[in-house]
């Protein structure tokens, strides 16, 4: 080992944090594949729109059925269920993209490390 200087400690650094990021990234990567291939399903039984709005509300709209509820939730299910399906791959790219950066800046400095390390060595 050979003395402390700047960039020794700058090169250390580095390598730590995004030794750190590559471990959160492939952690948060496996977490999404799992998320993708093994979805949960946040669906829970939503009341019909017209029992979730005020009564005094309804009376403003009389024209509106229940089907036309219906049609309703059923496209608030279906927006649900796309804003779910979107932060599932958003999840999966942003640990990818955290990967793919992380990596090549951890193997860049610790390859310098081992090369400073040999050359204190040789003397």
């Amino acid at each position: 080992m050979g003395r402390w200087d700047i960039r020794r400690v700058y090169f250390y650094l580095v390598a730590f944090a995004t030794l750190i990021m590559i471990i959160i990234s492939g952690t948060k990567l496996v977490n999404s594949i799992l998320d993708i291939i093994y979805p949960v399903n946040y669906s829970y039984n939503t009341p019909l729109i017209k029992d979730r709005y005020p009564p005094d509300m309804l009376k403003n709209y009389p024209n509106i059925t229940q089907e036309d509820l219906a049609k309703a939730l059923e496209q608030e299910k279906a927006f649900n269920q796309n804003n779910t399906r979107y932060h599932r791959y958003r999840g999966f790219f942003d640990a990818l993209s955290l990967l793919v950066i992380a990596a090549p800046v951890y193997l860049y400095h610790w390859r310098w490390i081992k090369k400073l390390e040999e050359s204190s060595r040789r003397g």
